[in-house]
């Protein structure tokens, strides 16, 4: 049995690393997650997304203009 990791392994982030990326609430991670903006996916019944998938989010927002702003 190979247990070597792949090369492209990306390891999956939590809910609220998500949101300090974002600098806003978990609740609005969830939201983005419900909203069908960010992926997300279960492991062992905690919620978690990829880190790449939140950076293509805000490099969405910033095309159009729209950026991460607080208000």
């Amino acid at each position: 049995m190979n247990t070597a990791i792949p090369i492209n392994f990306e390891p999956p982030i939590t809910l609220e690393e998500a949101a300090e990326m974002l600098r806003k609430s978990v609740k609005t991670v969830r939201r983005l997650i419900n909203q069908g903006h960010i992926p997300s996916f279960k492991i062992g019944g905690t919620r978690h997304v990829l880190a790449s998938e939140v950076l293509k989010y805000i490099q969405r927002q910033i095309a159009k203009g729209k950026g991460l702003s607080h208000a």
